[in-house]
Parts: C-alpha cells; sequence; structure tokens
C-alpha cells in the first residue's frame, strides 16, 4: 500500500506533509483501526511531482521546485485539465511556489510526455517512478516545501497472520528500503519499456540481492 493513499483516503485524515511523521500516524491507526501492522516501507515515493529534461536542469541549475519557480518564465507548462483546477494540483502548488509560467498548456494524461518530447512544453508534471522518466533522461525536481503528500510504498500484514508466523514479518523487513526512487524508475522500465515480463524482473532482483537462492 502506498501511505498518501491509506492515510488521505482509506483513513481520510487531513494531510501529514513530513513522511516519517505520517508513517508514525499511520502504523498507530492502522493497528488500532483495522489491526494490520504496517511492518516497511521499501524506499521509493512514488508521488506527484513535476520534471523537464536533463539537459535542460542541468543548464539552468534547477533541482527543486523553488529553483523552477524562480527561473519559470521562461518555460511552459503542460499538464492533464483537471490538475489546473485543482486545489491539490495547481491552483494549491502556486500558492506555496510562485510559479509564472510563460504558458500553461493543457494536455491528455497520455500525450504529455510526447509534448515534451516535441517541444510543445518544457515542464511537465508527472509521477515520480513514471518509467518514461528514465525513457526521455528527465530530471525528477525535489519537492522542496513538501507540498505533495508522500506516497511511500509499504507492506501491511493482518496482525493474526503475524502471530501465526512471525518468521514472515523478518523476512518482509529484508525488503526495507531496498528499492529506492532510482530503482523502482529501473525496473519499470525493464517491465513497461523493455517488455520484460514483471515476473522476470522481480526475480532478477531478488536474485540480485540475495534474496532467492535459485
Amino acid at each position: 500500500e502506498y501511505t498518501g493513499t491509506a492515510w488521505l483516503f482509506v483513513l481520510k485524515e487531513p494531510q501529514i506533509n513530513n513522511p516519517d511523521s505520517l508513517y508514525s500516524a499511520l502504523k498507530k491507526a492502522y493497528a488500532d483501526n483495522f489491526s494490520l501492522n504496517w511492518v516497511c516501507r521499501l524506499g521509493f515515493n512514488n508521488t506527484f511531482t513535476l520534471a523537464l529534461p536533463e539537459a535542460t536542469a542541468q543548464k539552468e541549475h534547477i533541482s527543486t521546485f523553488s529553483e523552477l519557480a524562480a527561473k519559470s518564465k521562461q518555460f511552459s507548462f503542460g499538464a492533464e485539465f483537471d490538475f489546473f483546477e485543482r486545489e491539490d494540483g495547481f491552483t494549491g502548488l502556486n500558492k506555496v511556489y510562485p510559479f509564472n509560467f510563460k504558458n500553461k498548456v493543457e494536455l491528455d494524461v497520455n500525450l504529455k510526455f510526447q509534448a515534451l518530447e516535441n517541444h510543445t512544453v518544457d515542464v511537465i508534471n508527472a509521477f515520480s517512478t513514471d518509467s518514461r522518466i528514465r525513457q526521455m533522461n528527465l530530471r525528477v525536481l525535489n519537492d522542496d516545501k513538501l507540498f505533495f503528500p508522500a506516497y511511500q510504498a509499504g507492506i501491511v500484514i493482518r496482525n493474526a497472520t503475524q502471530q501465526k508466523y512471525p518468521e514472515l514479518t523478518l523476512l518482509l523487513k529484508r525488503l526495507e528500503g531496498l528499492i529506492d526512487d532510482a530503482t523502482m524508475l529501473k525496473l519499470n522500465y525493464e517491465v513497461e519499456i523493455q517488455k520484460k515480463s514483471p515476473d522476470e524482473v522481480a526475480h532478477a532482483f531478488l536474485k540480485l540481492h540475495g534474496l532467492l537462492k535459485k
């Protein structure tokens, strides 16, 4: 499960910006309400982000949302139409970061990366582990003021199952912190772009980290 999904949409609680504080609150709430235990976080955060070509980011020295905001007048920004209207999208984002893009372009969600590739826009919104980020050599910018919620992937297990099979928790915790954003991007790239089977990719990853004998 993802931490942001669990907190905002399952528990319907207000956003907590600090990822560690969110995880602590989430562990307690799931234990109290559902008799479920968050065993660990895997390491990657599949959250909303902004992305632009790596070459542009290097040339303009842009790594964060704030740095992009400071230079936003020279860029066009593209996103799906509803992103511009949502308080948890551009409307709210622009209250935290003073973006002043020269153009804002509404795009079909499936055409955003194509628009970036065709230079119709310079910056897009994206999910941080989208395989096309790696395919197109884009830079994922750091949300330095933590506007977007954390969507860190974690493993959840029933308390009854954990009590019945205590060794399972130890096995699952071996995955803790093992898959960072860059690794998840690579795994997604192998499945979605290189068309490898998910089983093949997962098996190779587990074997590489000594979690499978064969």
